[in-house]
């Protein structure tokens, strides 16, 4: 269910690393942040990322 109450988010006052992406989760959802986690490993490893990157992006990934 979708919520919109400002009270429930923080703001945090530390920088966001040199990643070009994010994607958010629950904060108790581990497991699902595991598994996308994962999945992105392996997209890296099998050369799957650089080839996402390069068709939306033009690039290869910055990792």
């Amino acid at each position: 269910m979708y919520r919109s109450n400002p009270a429930e988010f923080k703001v945090i006052k530390t920088g966001y690393g040199q990643d070009a992406y994010g994607i958010g989760f629950r904060k108790g959802d581990v497991t699902l942040r595991e598994k996308v986690n994962g999945v992105i490993n392996e997209f890296k490893k099998d050369g799957t990322l650089d080839k996402i990157s390069e068709r939306y992006f033009g690039t290869k990934n910055a990792d």
